[in-house]
């Protein structure tokens, strides 16, 4: 990663996790994209710290932290994401966040060195990081957990799943969250109360589920997306004074 990273400059790649919060533009003219590999790095354990691959899906991730009877990660069962993507973004839910966990992060800075970054040196806040400004890749991460017992960790995971799959449109096609929460609102009610949960654009819609959530009921293409993401941050402003921030994130 070092050498591709000395290779080549900054605006000529993309670093994508998973790609599940992510809006991509197919006539994107980046020649690059930069995914981990699941399995590039062996997960290593030291007494409740744990460290892993940025490529780990979290999926993956979540089981074998509860086959090692280790608690923490439960908040983020069922997002379907890469450990380096929710560290990047600081994913966060239920009042939990990534930063609430990570201790360490491994990472092949711009200038392709590689090194590690203290929880501040990653200069956590709201859904983001030094990520968000800096072209650095995430390798790997090392998290603190609690000692627990499997059947624990399993029932909550499954528990958070399920209130997933009860308030969120996740088995349509979606890119997951569209806005961060404003200070003091949440977007899915701004929206709401802008009278656009439900509506469509064609083969896009605002789930009549959860109202920051885009789905795509046909063959919606990403122009369309921009165009709709436009139309429900104007509204809101018009209605509401507020300015809605996008939590997907673009590759364009």
């Amino acid at each position: 990663m070092s050498d591709f990273v000395r290779s080549v400059r900054p605006s000529d790649f993309y670093i994508l996790g998973r790609g599940s919060n992510t809006l991509i533009n197919p006539d994107s003219s980046v020649p690059y994209v930069v995914r981990m590999a699941p399995d590039a790095v062996v997960p290593e354990r030291d007494g409740t710290r744990i460290r892993l691959g940025a490529g780990m899906p979290m999926n993956r991730l979540q089981d074998y932290a509860m086959k090692q009877g280790l608690s923490g990660l439960e908040f983020a069962a069922g997002v379907p994401a890469s450990l380096g993507g929710m560290v990047a973004m600081n994913f966060g839910c239920w009042g939990r966040s990534m930063s609430d966990f990570v201790t360490g992060i491994q990472v092949v800075d711009d200038q392709g060195r590689g090194r590690w970054l203290t929880s501040n040196e990653a200069e956590f806040s709201y859904r983001n990081s030094i990520f968000h400004h800096k072209k650095w890749v995430v390798i790997a991460a090392e998290l603190q957990m609690t000692n627990s017992d499997s059947d624990t960790v399993k029932q909550a995971m499954m528990a958070n799943i399920q209130a997933r799959l009860e308030k969120q449109p996740l088995r349509d096609k979606t890119f997951g969250s569209i806005f961060k929460n404003p200070p003091g609102h949440f977007a899915a009610q701004l929206l709401e109360s802008a009278g656009l949960k439900g509506r469509a654009w064609g083969d896009i819609q605002l789930s009549d589920r959860h109202a920051n959530f885009l789905l795509n009921k046909g063959a919606a293409q990403f122009a369309d997306t921009i165009a709709v993401l436009q139309t429900l941050r104007s509204t809101v402003q018009s209605v509401a004074g507020i300015e809605l921030e996008l939590e997907v994130q673009l590759f364009q």
